[in-house]
């Protein structure tokens, strides 16, 4: 679980650099929005370690031959580019870049719609920075954290008649009467709700009790 998230950073001068608080974790997503200037020639969104560089997104505008380069830095070292052979991004307009960070590899969208991927030559988990250079405006940097994974754990469960249960009081969600019978209705006192392990055998939907249906006689 993240407990403390990093909040987005607004307006950075270019070029820009930030570490990335307690690194990449598998389903976080870094999202960039800017502009590309109007002149521009390329500019790169680069994921750090100390010096070297897990992901290099280098878009490039050279006339003609406008293309987006992938590429790692290793000891100073390049690696083997790869390319692709379009740009989502045109001199002089609005944009928003998505690196999706999964066990594979960067998953990478531009203006919502998926563009590339690029698979891991590093370790993610290293990476503890990230840098913007070139010839582009930068108006946001925010990180996305993936949700905790709740563990399941032990609850006490009882059961329990409603005769006075019915379909047309107003409880927001119910279950109908005619499809479980009352001996099957089974309440999670802490929370008072029903219990979701009857959705698939009976067909219902998760409920709001009221106070009368889960206090003892």
């Amino acid at each position: 679980m993240v407990l403390n998230q990093q909040p987005p950073i607004l307006n950075p001068s270019i070029p820009f650099y930030s570490t990335i608080q307690g690194g990449l974790l598998e389903g976080m997503t870094i999202t960039v929005c800017g502009q590309v200037l109007p002149n521009a020639d390329r500019f790169h969104v680069d994921l750090q370690y100390g010096s070297d560089i897990a992901l290099h997104f280098n878009p490039r505008y050279q006339e003609g031959s406008e293309h987006v380069v992938h590429n790692t830095l290793q000891n100073n070292i390049w690696g083997d580019e790869e390319n692709v052979p379009k740009t989502p991004f045109p001199r002089s307009n609005l944009f928003a870049l998505q690196i999706l960070i999964t066990l594979s590899s960067y998953k990478i969208s531009t203006n919502g719609e998926p563009f590339s991927e690029f698979k891991h030559r590093m370790n993610f988990s290293d990476v503890d920075s990230i840098c913007i250079g070139g010839m582009v405006e930068v108006s946001s940097v925010a990180f996305q954290y993936p949700l905790p994974k709740i563990a399941a754990t032990h609850r006490s469960w009882r059961r329990r008649r409603s005769p006075e249960w019915s379909e047309h009081q107003d409880y927001g969600r119910y279950y109908e009467r005619s499809r479980l019978p009352d001996e099957f209705i089974t309440f999670d006192r802490p929370k008072r709700k029903c219990d979701k392990r009857l959705r698939n055998k009976w067909k219902a939907i998760s409920c709001i009790c009221t106070e009368s249906l889960v206090t003892d006689n």
